[in-house]
């Protein structure tokens, strides 16, 4: 059970009355919740990672592309200037 109210003054100070604190207070406590989640199943979570075997990056994701005729600047417009 998490509370982020007047009770929660005694960890968090004053971010959990104070409305433009509100937000940082917010984010500590869920930041709080997502770690404890990860902590209780780190085994698990380890054992994905390491199981994962989709790779981000393969090496085909960029072509290069063969027509640098439209990088070239228009001469004839150019060349009377």
């Amino acid at each position: 059970m998490h509370c982020f109210n007047f009770p929660a003054f005694l960890s968090h100070g004053p971010i959990t009355g104070d409305v433009p604190a509100i937000s940082v207070g917010a984010e500590r406590v869920a930041k709080g919740v997502a770690a404890a989640l990860w902590a209780e199943d780190y085994t698990r979570n380890w054992r994905r990672f390491l199981a994962w075997d989709n790779p981000e990056l393969r090496g085909d994701e960029f072509t290069i592309d063969e027509d640098v005729a439209k990088f070239l600047v228009d001469e004839e417009s150019g060349a009377e200037a």
